[in-house]
């Protein structure tokens, strides 16, 4: 396997970072909690945790 070159050494971090930055900006919120409730087995288990 031969050494790359200068030029892919320089190339290849700038094609990662556009590619990573170019994926990133496609993510959207398609939704959020305001609030986050565990399944608890019982209502005094769940009382005991919150004590």
């Amino acid at each position: 396997m031969c050494a790359p070159s200068r030029m892919q050494r320089i190339l290849l971090p700038i094609l990662l970072l556009i590619g990573c930055s170019q994926a990133a900006y496609k993510l959207h919120e398609r939704y959020s909690w305001n609030q986050l409730d565990f399944a608890f087995p019982s209502q005094r288990i769940k009382e005991q945790a919150i004590a």
